[in-house]
């Protein structure tokens, strides 16, 4: 999987939002912390709430 992304990556360097659905390859913690490390937005709908939700949880413990 993130063979496919740095190919995307490679074709849009610099992109601001990288929009897919709520598969599990797109929600994995090696995927979305490669997108956060390079600045670039995640969305998802749904899975951008449920996010939220568990840097919340984390916070709180």
């Amino acid at each position: 999987m993130m063979s496919v992304l740095n190919d995307a990556l490679d074709k849009y360097p610099h992109p601001e939002i990288f929009n897919t659905d709520q598969g599990s390859q797109y929600t994995s913690e090696i995927h979305t912390q490669r997108l956060k490390n390079l600045g670039i937005t995640i969305s998802m709908d749904v899975y951008q709430e449920s996010i939220k939700l568990n840097q919340n949880k984390k916070k709180a413990s």
